[in-house]
C-alpha cells in the first residue's frame, strides 16, 4: 500500500456566469431594462436579448445574481428587478410560470 500524495492541480477561477444558461432566456424575445429600488437607492439595469443582465459593467446569468451585485446581499431578483408594461411596473417574477406578458405583447 502507498501513501504517495498527488499534487492537486491548482483551482482555475471562472467568471461566476461562464456556462450557466441565463435563467431569463425562456420567458423573453428581445432586451429591455429592468430597475429596481432598495433602502432609498435606485438600481437600473439592462436585459439582453440573450437573457444575460448587464449591471455595473457586468453580465449576470440570474435576476438574483444582479440583485445581489447591487445590493451587495442576497435578494430575490424575481421580486426584487421591475420592468414597465404599458406604464406600469411588474416584478420580474410575472415572466416566468406562465406565457410572458412580453411575449404576448409581440404577437
Amino acid at each position: 500500500m502507498s501513501s504517495k500524495k498527488t499534487k492537486r492541480e491548482p483551482k482555475v477561477k471562472r467568471v461566476p456566469s461562464e456556462g450557466r444558461k441565463p435563467t431569463l432566456a425562456p420567458f423573453i424575445d428581445g432586451s429591455f431594462d429592468i430597475h429596481a429600488e432598495h433602502k432609498g437607492k435606485e438600481f437600473s439595469a439592462h436585459v439582453n436579448a440573450d437573457g444575460t443582465i448587464a449591471y455595473d459593467g457586468e453580465s449576470y446569468t440570474s435576476p438574483s445574481s444582479a440583485g445581489k451585485a447591487a445590493t451587495k446581499k442576497s435578494v430575490d431578483g424575481w421580486t426584487f428587478w421591475k420592468f414597465k408594461k404599458d406604464g406600469t411596473d411588474v416584478p420580474l417574477d410575472e415572466l416566468r410560470g406562465r406565457k410572458s406578458p412580453l411575449k404576448e405583447s409581440a404577437a
